[in-house]
């Protein structure tokens, strides 16, 4: 029996055994609605701090945005955080000794980060408003960078967005 038949033969048989027994299993973290309410007001905050840079800002404005940066990347740090330190099913840990699971995400190093992704979304989150921070206070923000940044962190929060609501089941 060739070594796809046999992965075929195990998948056929657990899903059998799931269908015959009911059980469910469950390789993703819970749900959790406090972290997609977190998200969902991290998100507005940011997008009024977007929003007021849209023209772009000169460094010496810096110190006015100041206390914003700090408070919405503060926001989406204890977001990573919460995300980081839930609890992931016993199962999903398993996942490194399934061979075929490799192809779909490197689990040989983290089978944990392969079935949550979001704080790694966050932490995009987080990287793209600090660097605007960086730039602005030493540069200042052409608006073309802005829209950048902006478009960035819209990119990295969605997936933390859509990865979270498909867990609520």
């Amino acid at each position: 029996m060739g070594i796809v038949q046999r992965k075929y033969s195990f998948l056929v048989a657990l899903l059998a055994a799931i269908i015959v027994t009911g059980c469910t299993i469950q390789l993703a973290p819970s749900y959790d609605k406090e972290l997609v309410s977190g998200l969902d007001a991290g998100n507005e905050e940011a997008l009024t701090l977007f929003a007021s840079l849209s023209g772009g800002s000169d460094q010496s404005k810096y110190p006015e945005y100041k206390e914003r940066y700090s408070k919405v990347i503060g926001k989406f740090t204890a977001l990573k955080l919460r995300a980081q330190t839930r609890q992931v099913p016993p199962l999903a840990k398993q996942l490194k000794k399934i061979n075929f699971v490799s192809n779909l995400c490197d689990v040989r190093n983290d089978a944990v980060s392969c079935v949550n992704t979001s704080p790694e979304a966050i932490d995009q989150v987080v990287m793209q408003l600090k660097q605007m921070q960086k730039t602005h206070q030493e540069s200042g923000l052409a608006e073309d960078l802005v829209v950048g940044f902006e478009t960035n962190f819209i990119t990295a929060l969605q997936q933390a967005l859509f990865v979270e609501r498909a867990l609520e089941r």
